[in-house]
């Protein structure tokens, strides 16, 4: 075996054992609905000439928001799994991993932000301010999770959790004018968001226990059911819909305890039917997607003036495919073999001075390119 195979299979050993199949994929249709609620979606009403409430309607068929509950869901899963039995948290491991893997893509779009204004104009610049509220909550749970962890074993998941729902609600109402997350300082907006990522640690807890339930129903039925069930939620935020306006964040608290359910249901349904390879591939990718998404719309909002809305649209999809996927490979994956490696120096030094040599090798590999 050559050293570049063998520095990849460390590399493995240590983060990947756990994986959850099927997980990859619900990441990237939730960073794909993400995109579709930030402009990406079919302008169906629009190309046929409707009322601007038909246009209204077209545009809350997509609670990008709602997908986001989903990502703090899946999340709080796959932080907690690994320490949900026996194993312990070795904070220095486990802190490299999370913020490295998240950290290197996240100051790109920061760098991208500060540095591109000039060349690219204050619209497209300034775009992803918009996702940046969830980015802040993620890192803030990466940070607490070992608290979170030590509560868990004092007093119980299932108090925390419903702490949880109690803080998150004083906020809520407390800030009642505010109907979407990105309103809220992010001192603020993490509390909010925070009983969803702890229902994704009870599932990993369920997981690890052996206990997952075999919920009644298709999948299907379940997938439509967290379709419609995610509009009214957007809906609420439209004056030119609702007479009464309530915020995402009192509707979506809500939401995130249907998600807690579906997501273990999903989870059973890849047990028994594993999912397309070509999705799980595009899941892979998902956090590029969803970070970069939105530049590309404003983009091409703006380079693709001359054309009608039924013209934009192919090409807008295109653009922010393929600018998802080259940011994957300049920025994600590198940072996810550092994060391995990483991880791996800080728990097993001797281990990583024997693939020391190979890191290289292995780099190249993992990117698929040539040194030249």
């Amino acid at each position: 075996m050559s050293s570049g195979k063998i520095a990849r299979s460390m590399l493995y050993t240590v983060e990947d054992r756990r994986r959850i199949v099927g997980l990859d994929s619900l990441r990237f249709v939730c960073a794909l609905w993400v995109a579709l609620h930030h402009g990406a979606r079919p302008e169906i009403s629009t190309w046929l000439g409707l009322s601007d409430v038909a246009i209204a309607w077209n545009a809350i068929a997509f609670d990008g928001v709602a997908a986001v509950i989903v990502f703090f869901v899946i999340s709080g899963l796959c932080v907690h799994y690994p320490y949900a039995g026996s194993e312990r948290c070795y904070l220095p491991t486990y802190f490299a991993r999370r913020f490295i893997r998240i950290g290197i893509p996240l100051i790109a779009i920061l760098a991208f932000m500060e540095f591109s204004r000039p060349i690219v104009g204050n619209d497209v610049a300034s775009a992803p301010k918009f996702i940046l509220w969830s980015l802040w909550c993620e890192l803030i749970y990466y940070l607490i999770y070992p608290i979170l962890l030590l509560c868990f074993k004092k007093i119980g998941m299932v108090k925390v959790i419903l702490l949880s729902f109690i803080a998150a609600y004083a906020v809520i109402i407390s800030h009642w004018e505010l109907l979407v997350y990105w309103e809220y300082s992010w001192k603020l907006a993490w509390i909010t968001a925070l009983p969803a990522w702890l229902l994704g640690c009870a599932i990993a807890q369920i997981l690890a226990a052996g206990s997952l339930p075999l919920l009644p129903g298709s999948i299907w039925w379940w997938r439509l059911a967290a379709v419609f069930l995610s509009i009214p939620p957007k809906a609420l935020v439209y004056a030119s819909i609702s007479p009464i306006l309530i915020g995402n964040p009192a509707t979506l608290g809500a939401f995130s305890i249907f998600v807690f359910f579906w997501v273990m249901k999903e989870i059973d349904n890849f047990g028994r039917h594993p999912p397309r390879i070509f999705v799980e591939w595009c899941g892979s990718w998902s956090y590029s997607l969803y970070l970069t998404h939105i530049i590309v719309i404003y983009a091409c909002n703006e380079a693709f003036v001359h054309l009608n809305h039924f013209e934009r649209w192919p090409l807008r999809m295109i653009a922010i495919l393929t600018a998802s996927y080259a940011f994957y490979c300049i920025f994600e994956r590198p940072a996810r073999v550092i994060a391995r490696f990483a991880a791996l120096r800080l728990r097993q030094p001797e281990l990583a001075e024997r693939i020391k040599s190979s890191f290289l090798g292995s780099l190249v590999i993992r990117l698929n390119c040539t040194p030249f």
